[in-house]
């Protein structure tokens, strides 16, 4: 974790003094934090992981060296939130943290742009 957060302090400019604890969780565990108890049947996107004040949450099925563009992608959401980085809706800070997945694909060549 401490390479890719290196590589997105690089590429933000932000410098959380720490890092996120990361919890693993089932998709539906996933679904039900991101959207609420009621999300069955709604057609919410599929969540892959969530970057919240402090935690990380990854699949269960997360591999270090296979999906660190996830990774990358939730450490770029963590280091907005911990620079008290705020925004008008949860889309708007989407962009930054899918331009550095974008890089870390491009620069390692693992994983999805």
């Amino acid at each position: 974790m401490k390479e890719v957060n290196q590589f997105v302090r690089e590429h933000t400019g932000y410098k959380a003094l720490t890092l996120p604890k990361v919890a693993f969780l089932t998709p539906d565990e996933m679904e039900t934090l991101r959207y609420g108890s009621g999300w069955r049947g709604k057609g919410y996107p599929e969540v892959v992981a969530l970057a919240k004040k402090g935690v990380i949450y990854l699949p269960q099925n997360f591999e270090l060296g296979r999906d660190d563009y996830i990774l990358a992608h939730e450490l770029t959401l963590y280091q907005e939130f911990e620079s008290g980085k705020h925004w008008l809706c949860t889309a708007a800070m989407e962009p930054e943290a899918y331009r550095v997945q974008n890089l870390w694909v491009k620069a390692t060549g693992r994983g999805q742009p």
